[in-house]
């Protein structure tokens, strides 16, 4: 899984190893709506640390480069979140890291991502009257 293949990314090829261009292509199926390639792709976050409070995420390789969407990330307890949150939150990522920041987001999404955001942080997402 640590052998080196190449990808197509904004037109150039990218070296990548064949475990990150797995997750890649399930990041890429889970924002089509696939839910467990969603899941894993969360899952695999999880497991490297994005997400749990005071967890440090696994150390940058020099070639990657920093992702808008960790933003997102910061702070969030992926285990508070329901299955339909973690696909949007990766949907949301998604959108983000290709149109460059948060105002890739329609306006819905925006709120739908903070709501998402506050309740992996543990707050009262309940809506008031």
């Amino acid at each position: 899984m640590s052998e080196p293949m190449y990808i197509r990314e904004e037109g150039k090829p990218r070296k990548v190893t064949k475990y990150e261009g797995l997750c890649l292509a399930q990041l890429t199926k889970g924002i089509k709506g696939d839910a467990r390639s969603a899941k894993f792709t969360m899952s695999e976050a999880e497991r490297a640390g994005f997400g749990e409070p005071g967890a440090e995420p696994a150390p940058a390789k020099s070639n990657e480069r920093t992702l808008q969407s960790d933003m997102l990330f910061e702070s969030i307890n992926l285990g508070l979140l329901s299955e339909e949150d973690k696909v949007d939150l990766a949907k949301f990522a998604a959108i983000i890291d290709l149109g460059g920041d948060f105002t890739a987001l329609s306006t819905r999404d925006f709120e739908r991502a903070k709501e998402i955001a506050n309740k992996g942080r543990g707050k009262d997402v309940t809506p008031r009257e």
